[in-house]
């Protein structure tokens, strides 16, 4: 959450140097009044830092001063109306070739005036970086060859515009996009929404790349010059493409395992051929050189900062209980805050995190965070339902005691923050499996937050009774006259498989403490022994959080400056003459080396390890002013039925009908003369059933949709 004034410097520092970063680079790219020059940082390179680099890390470090989107997102401020304004831009509206394309898609997902907008302005920057080759050329020397082949041949330099797009599908793949939230609010820094210009990013990369190698392929060969021009072996020309060939390559394996049917049958061959972008990036620096360096380089710098900054989130390696629940398909998981992570471990409704189980595998894997901050302080929950390997390998774990301490390293928690949710009077939420557990925080900070009018009305969808009884804490509030819940949540509790029979406590499975309602303190080491209680005095935290995300920008940052100029000043043993001569492909050795990868990869690479390294140091000297020695027990009970005072039905819900008496309630209270609002709805579930929900929503008059799924 961001004031306006501070939005305004941001935007400012937006798209003032995109503008002119655009300008010079094709000052550069046309050769006007400079050239590269060995072990000296040349106009372009300061162009490049003045206008690139330097604005990404201004708007990084503003942001982490004046970031409280975390207060804002726990309590009611100020900055509730201006989010709620910008809400409007990117409400879900409309629906794009829903009837052709009935999966999940880019296309298929209902879009908003703020993705029309990010969308257009991807639109334009390609139509201007794809037209800057064709409109020089044009204003050129003509040759004899024919007009169409050499406006297609000034088209084929489209791989720097796909290099552009590279830049930017790694900017939308950040956690935290402190881009987007600062200039267009927290309901534009959701992950799902980021991750669907990241994934059309990069297919349209992919377009302009291939478009580049697929004319040259067919020129060289039309011209006899195939081998001559492709081989490393041959000639200096055909090692250069040789590189870009690698690189190029490294895409196809890319793209081709990130396809929807293909991410979704195996994600972690996905998550690894991702990795190849390295090696698409270096090759395509050997193939284009430095100026191939200025698309990418500031966005890799953000992901290296956005990958840093969550080790001063919360503890990175903690002991989870992992605990065995009354379903046999889902695993609770206990993460504990240690006291000296508070300040900065605190996570609001919709947040997630990732974990990583060491002793199942080197994998993170994402869930949202199913407790509510300001009621468990101390810890945060997860609910883990068993589908897949992974998740099949946790719930081993309990299979033989019921609660076990695992190591475990914890990456978060990331979230939008948004509150313009609190601004209805109605909020209908629909939840299904342990989508439920993602709705829970929203649902006890709504009637704390919200109008004490205001009304919730939740649809809570499971296979049976065993799975309801999971989330028994929440049965109890909502059946407790002293919760805060009762009589504000309108419950449609609906049994799609197996609803229970009768009213009776469900088979014990175990261990009585399982389904005990005497609370019991969790076993500590890995071996679920007794925990043995200590008392450490606690250094106080770094004094505030937003000056350790401060001093970590300005190191990550700062030091990728400085190895950028490191690299590009300090080239052993280089020779124009002898890495650009016809024969240049014949040196071996370090010639060999310098010529062809040192002077095209140092500066980048350099830059890299230099941000990796300043801001590796800077999370070491923070760290070591806690003492988090001290971990606290986690009480554990339930309940072994699902209270009277609830009602359930057998079958799937009618969303359509439950809209329309929402609705209804809605407009009687309009006639009635009494403040009324749209409809907020929150999904969280199976894709099939967010889909369904979210076009009848978005067909609904006076409906707001919300996706709090964080997946893709």
């Amino acid at each position: 959450m961001t004031s306006v004034p501070v939005r305004i410097v941001i935007f400012v520092l937006v798209l003032g140097p995109t503008f002119f970063t655009f300008a010079w680079f094709w000052l550069y790219h046309n050769n006007v009044k400079f050239h590269p020059t060995v072990r000296v940082v040349d106009q372009a390179d300061l162009g490049y830092l003045l206008l690139s680099l330097l604005p990404v890390a201004a708007i990084t470090v503003i942001n982490s001063l004046s970031d409280i989107s975390i207060q804002a997102a726990l309590h009611r401020c100020q900055a509730l109306d201006l989010n709620h304004s910008l809400q409007n831009i990117w409400r879900p509206r409309f629906e794009v070739l829903k009837h052709l394309k009935k999966r999940y898609t880019i296309l298929g997902n209902p879009w908003s005036v703020g993705d029309i907008l990010i969308a257009l302005f991807i639109f334009l920057l390609n139509l201007y970086l794809w037209s800057l080759p064709v409109v020089t050329g044009l204003l050129g020397p003509k040759t004899s060859d024919p007009m169409w082949l050499q406006v297609l041949g000034m088209f084929a330099h489209s791989a720097l515009p796909g290099m552009w797009d590279a830049g930017l599908a790694i900017a939308f793949a950040i956690r935290e996009n402190y881009i987007v939230k600062s200039v267009a609010g927290a309901e534009a820094g959701q992950f799902h929404t980021g991750i669907r210009f990241h994934i059309a990013l990069g297919y349209i990369s992919f377009f302009l790349i291939s478009f580049h190698c697929l004319f040259f392929i067919v020129f060289y060969s039309v011209n006899g010059v195939f081998a001559a021009s492709m081989f490393p072996w041959l000639s200096t020309l055909g090692y250069s493409n040789g590189t870009g060939f690698i690189s190029w390559v490294a895409m196809i394996i890319m793209v081709a395992t990130s396809i929807y049917k293909a991410r979704r049958r195996n994600y972690r061959l996905f998550a690894w051929t991702h990795k190849l972008y390295v090696i698409f990036i270096l090759f395509a620096a050997s193939h284009m050189g430095i100026r191939c360096i200025y698309p990418v380089l500031s966005a890799i710098v953000l992901f290296i900062f956005d990958r840093l900054s969550a080790h001063l989130r919360t503890k990175r390696q903690a002991h989870a209980l992992i605990s065995q629940t009354t379903s046999e398909s889902i695993v609770k998981v206990d993460i504990p805050i240690l006291p000296g992570w508070k300040s900065t471990s605190r996570y609001a409704p919709g947040d997630w995190i990732s974990i990583q189980v060491p002793s199942i595998s080197s994998d993170w894997h994402p869930f949202s965070i199913a407790s509510y901050n300001l009621d468990t302080p101390d810890r945060m929950t997860l609910f883990v339902r068993v589908h897949g390997r992974w998740t099949q390998a946790l719930n081993d774990i309990v299979a033989v005691e019921d609660d076990v301490l695992v190591p475990v390293n914890v990456d978060g928690p990331f979230g939008s923050r948004r509150t313009s949710y609190l601004a209805f009077d109605n909020l209908m939420l629909v939840g299904a499996g342990t989508g439920i557990g993602a709705l829970i925080p929203f649902m006890r900070h709504f009637v704390v937050a919200a109008s004490p009018q205001a009304k919730i009305h939740l649809v809570w969808m499971a296979k049976k009774e065993t799975d309801i009884l999971v989330y028994w804490r929440l049965l109890s509030d909502l059946s407790n006259p002293n919760s805060s819940l009762f009589g504000r949540v309108k419950v449609h509790l609906h049994f799609t498989k197996q609803p229970p029979k009768a009213k009776t406590p469900v088979l014990q499975k175990k261990s009585e403490g399982i389904l005990s309602p005497a609370p019991r303190m969790a076993a500590t080491s890995s071996a679920a022994t007794t925990r043995k209680s200590s008392h450490h005095s606690l250094k106080p935290r770094f004094r505030s959080p937003r000056s350790a995300q401060v001093i970590l920008a300005v190191a990550v940052f700062g030091m990728a400056a400085v190895g950028f100029v490191f690299g590009r000043l300090i080239q052993p043993g280089f020779d124009m003459n002898t890495c650009t001569g016809t024969d240049a492909y014949l040196t071996q050795g370090l010639t060999h080396f310098v010529c062809f990868y040192w002077f095209n990869w140092a500066a980048e690479v350099l830059a890299c390890v230099f941000a990796l390294a300043g801001g590796r140091l800077v999370i070491l000297y923070i760290l070591s002013l806690v003492d988090d020695n001290l971990d606290a027990g986690i009480p554990i009970s339930a309940l072994n039925h699902i209270p009277e005072s609830i009602n359930w039905f057998s079958g799937r819900p009618d969303f359509a009908k439950i809209l329309g008496d929402i609705s209804t309630s809605s407009a009687a209270r309009v006639l009635s003369k009494k403040r009324a609002a749209p409809i907020a709805v929150m999904g969280a579930g199976p894709e099939a059933m967010m889909r369904q929900l979210q076009h009848l929503v978005v067909t609904t008059e006076d409906a707001h949709w919300f996706r709090e799924s964080w997946k893709v």
